[in-house]
């Protein structure tokens, strides 16, 4: 052990700090090429391909883009507490253990574009007047540094912690088919060039394509909570020997040429077909877990439950949010019906609304448009299943609101149209549950907003 007196660092020049630079590094996120961390606990390297980043050692694998982030932050950011040397030379650095080959502590080695020469981050021994911290340095300067040691464990990184969680690895301009599958297939929709989106399985339901790419953006964020298992055969006690859920993911991909040398002219882009399998197993428990892996990968990963809970709602992921969707001069009549309160609203050829008839209401009814048009134009937040059942969980035997539409024939004399809305009560999360009266009738969930307002002329 080298014990080093108080006064050798106060042999140097301090300049005014104020004045000074006490960020450990400056360097553009955008320009780096690898980081490369050397600490107590090992070695690790970490590279950038692209947009993505990849562990290089102590083993190869994918990173997760957040904890390399969060790293690259911690780095950034770090800040000295103090100046404590100026103008050391090489030969000294062993003295404050910031050699660069036997650092006290570890090093972080940043590698940048452009650059010739890496940046090297070094800590050293502990300051002997302070114990919370430890000098450093960075290899652009010969000043010397005292920073708090907590750095230490934000940039001591155990590369197992440091592999990606995320489930699928895709651009969502790639994916051109989506198919969810149990022991049978559920739901299956392609992408037609120009067309766009559409559904092949099932074909009878009311289709929107743009809440497919909004299914693969939420699907693209969700993230393993856990690597359960790395090679195993044993799939049984995951759920994965016989999977609760299969999604399959077609992707064209396109792939990029490598630069041509003496000025020759690149080669165009190729396109790659693959498919990437998600395979979901559910155990039930207790606790009930969700599991899944890649198909043709070793690794089992524990998933959030949701993720389970996205796939067996099917077809309902592609399904239009759109309740009703009216033309105001379509509609004769709406009935309104809360407990024992009645209001019928007519619609004039003007497009104006007025009170038809009303039953126990202690008020002119305000609103009456407002309710009218909230009705008419209704818009569903979310499917929460696919067919109503009664008894209902969602109590629509006993509903805060009925609204009921007469629709004009063309031509007059023919027989009307009804379409009824049965609202439930308020759930627990803040929803109210609905369904339009029919053979076909799927639960949906309604925001707030629209149901005050249908409520209000009833008050």
């Amino acid at each position: 052990v080298l014990v080093l007196d108080k006064g050798l660092l106060s042999a140097f020049d301090k300049p005014a700090q104020k004045f000074r630079d006490m960020k450990l590094a400056r360097f553009e996120f955008h320009k780096l090429r690898a980081v490369e961390l050397s600490m107590p606990s090992g070695k690790c390297r970490l590279e950038r391909r692209g947009n993505r980043w990849r562990i290089a050692l102590p083993f190869e694998d994918t990173c997760d883009a957040a904890a390399v982030a969060n790293l690259i932050t911690a780095l950034q950011e770090a800040k000295a507490e103090r100046f404590e040397a100026d103008d050391v030379q090489e030969a000294q650095f062993p003295l404050f253990g910031l050699s660069s080959d036997a650092p006290a502590v570890g090093k972080v080695t940043v590698e940048l574009d452009g650059d010739t020469k890496p940046l090297e981050i070094v800590f050293g021994n502990a300051v002997l007047d302070k114990t919370d911290l430890i000098l450093a340095r960075n290899s652009r300067a010969r000043s010397v540094f005292a920073v708090n040691k907590s750095i230490v464990p934000a940039l001591d990184q155990n590369p197992m912690l440091l592999r990606s969680r995320e489930l699928f690895s895709y651009l969502l301009t790639d994916v051109w088919k989506v198919e969810i599958k149990n022991e049978h297939p559920l739901v299956e929709v392609f992408k037609r060039p120009i067309i766009g989106w559409q559904a092949v399985l099932p074909t009878d339901y009311q289709f929107d394509p743009r809440r497919v790419d909004f299914f693969l953006m939420r699907l693209a964020e969700f993230r393993a909570e856990a690597i359960a298992s790395e090679g195993t055969d044993d799939l049984e006690p995951f759920g994965l020997l016989v999977p609760d859920y299969r999604m399959i993911l077609s992707l064209e991909e396109e792939v990029q040429p490598a630069q041509a040398g003496g000025g020759a002219r690149r080669d165009p882009p190729r396109f790659v077909k693959r498919e990437e399998i998600l395979l979901v197993g559910v155990v039930q428990g207790p606790p009930k877990r969700a599991f899944g892996m890649i198909q043709g990968r070793p690794r089992i990963v524990e998933l959030p439950l949701p993720v389970a809970d996205v796939l067996a709602r099917g077809h309902l992921n592609f399904m239009s949010l759109t309740v009703n969707e009216i033309f105001g001069s379509d509609i004769e009549h709406i009935v309104f019906l809360a407990g024992d309160k009645m209001l019928r609203v007519a619609c004039d050829d003007n497009l104006r609304w007025r009170v038809a008839e009303s039953k126990n209401l202690s008020a002119e009814p305000k609103g009456i448009a407002e309710a009218a048009n909230a009705f008419r134009d209704l818009k569903a937040i979310d499917i929460a299943a696919a067919r109503v059942i009664l008894p209902s969980p969602y109590k629509f035997e006993e509903p805060i609101l009925t609204a009921e539409a007469t629709l004009r024939t063309d031509p007059p004399g023919n027989e009307k149209k009804t379409r009824k809305l049965v609202v439930g009560p308020k759930t627990d999360f803040g929803a109210y549950p609905a369904y339009v009266d029919g053979p076909d009738a799927v639960v949906y969930l309604l925001d707030r907003a629209p149901v005050e307002a249908m409520l209000a002329p009833l008050k």
